[in-house]
């Protein structure tokens, strides 16, 4: 428990430190910069979400594969000839894509954020392949060292660029490229002695497809979570132009913030979770399921006084800050998802479930947000769709591991999904003193509904 601890420390101090990296970006660079070069530089971004998708799940599936190892147990030559056979094909697949934006690609400022994300492809796998390794075998230390090394010194540079007042979206990406290639180099020689391993190479990915199977599965699975979002973005870039896909970015990234932090902490219960006895996992579940409905009242209540903080500092991007507020029910509930369910879900070895629950998903949002943006061209009412898809996301998550664990807290979850949606509701269209009385009132009252289930009745359940 004291390593536990000890991970989550760390993961949580690298990801305090990359919250700054994005904060400082968005909060601060954004001033000076336009808005086209941010939307470029969020263009780069959104881009790298999705490069993993060229490991064809090689590091995912290992990272399932060795949950709950330690790092002596794994296959260091297996690791090591995976690792170089998926370099070799990623290095062929990203030479096409070179010579493929040099004949498709017109506009400069488009062909450098497309040969930046090759660049960051190769640099993904480094970071990816051990990163993953290391957290799998419970060494999320190593990998939170490498992230706070590399996104300190990506931070002091974006200073000095900032203090030089650079409005280049080109040298910020570039700084963010090299921090990002520092953390890979680190995270890599902690690894080492999987590359050190003596042993002929051979091509054996084809020998994985159990393997690659699973990471396919998990891969894929979060890839397509993120485009749920993703989707509509790219919808706005083609339909409205760089800066709407600008603005909307500004919103976004206050999101992303605390969905990343998510992640890494979910990163860092996988492999605990996985060596805890049945009783402690379901302990712990019915405690995260019970404390974490009560986040999403309080981040919407919270909102008000931040949000008018922010549309004083950032005066263009006023409506990227109001619009914040119709992502907040997206930005928990996908907390909820990384902390609980896909954690969860992954030890339960259901990572095919989880991708028919996100196809699903994107398949419903594409659609329906396609019919929106085509026929009103309204972001808002786009929003508007994300959450309701999300929410239902995640009852569908929550559903299938309750009724394997605890089918006792599922009311709790159709309890928040009503007092988001109606406390978003007034928050949104009133965003007045009364707006916000209505939303404690109805906080106070999920807390009274909820007094048997709350956290007193949790925390002796625990004991």
């Amino acid at each position: 428990m004291r390593k536990f601890f000890k991970s989550v420390s760390l993961a949580f101090i690298a990801q305090i430190v990359a919250l700054l990296v994005s904060a400082f970006m968005s909060f601060y660079v954004s001033k000076f910069i336009t808005v086209e070069a941010y939307g470029y530089y969020q263009l780069f971004l959104f881009c790298t979400t999705y490069i993993g998708i060229l490991q064809f799940g090689v590091s995912e599936g290992n990272y399932l594969e060795s949950g709950g190892k330690t790092f002596n147990q794994l296959d260091h030559l297996d690791l090591r000839n995976q690792f170089i056979s998926t370099s070799l094909v990623q290095a062929a697949l990203l030479i096409l894509a070179y010579l493929g934006i040099n004949i498709f690609v017109t506009n400069p400022d488009k062909y450098m954020v497309f040969v930046f994300v090759i660049i960051s492809c190769v640099i993904n796998l480094w970071t990816s392949f051990f990163g993953l390794q290391l957290q799998a075998v419970n060494q999320t230390e190593k990998n939170s060292i490498a992230t706070i090394v590399g996104k300190i010194l990506t931070l002091v540079f974006f200073i000095i660029a900032a203090f030089l007042k650079n409005d280049s979206f080109i040298l910020y990406t570039i700084i963010y490229i090299a921090g990002w290639a520092i953390s890979g180099l680190i995270v890599t020689f902690y690894a080492r002695k999987i590359l050190a391993v003596k042993g002929k190479y051979e091509f054996n990915l084809l020998k994985h497809k159990k393997t690659l199977t699973a990471g396919n599965s998990l891969l894929y699975s979060s890839l397509i979570s993120s485009f749920i979002v993703g989707i509509n973005r790219i919808y706005i870039d083609n339909m409205l132009g760089i800066e709407a896909f600008g603005r909307v970015s500004m919103a976004l990234s206050f999101c992303n913030l605390f969905i990343l932090f998510a992640i890494q902490i979910g990163m860092v219960m996988f492999p605990n979770i996985m060596n805890l006895p049945e009783i402690t996992k379901e302990k712990i579940y019915r405690a995260l399921s019970v404390i974490l409905p009560y986040l999403t009242p309080a981040v919407i209540i919270i909102y008000f006084p931040l949000g008018y903080l922010l549309e004083q500092w950032l005066p263009n991007y006023v409506q990227s800050i109001h619009w914040i507020l119709l992502f907040v029910p997206y930005m928990v509930y996908e907390i909820k998802n990384q902390l609980l369910y896909y954690t969860y879900l992954k030890a339960m070895r259901q990572e095919k479930y989880m991708f028919r629950v996100n196809i699903f998903a994107f398949v419903l949002c594409a659609i329906i947000n396609l019919i929106v943006i085509l026929l009103t061209k309204n972001i808002e009412y786009m929003f508007i769709v994300i959450n309701i898809v999300m929410i239902t996301k995640t009852l569908m998550l929550e559903k299938k591991i309750s009724d394997t664990i605890d089918k006792k807290i599922h009311h709790i979850c159709l309890l928040e999904a009503v007092i988001c949606l109606v406390s978003m509701a007034m928050m949104y269209y009133r965003s007045d003193l009364l707006a916000i009385l209505i939303c404690v009132v109805l906080y106070l009252a999920f807390l009274a509904v909820q007094k048997k289930q709350g956290m007193l009745a949790t925390i002796r359940y625990l004991t």
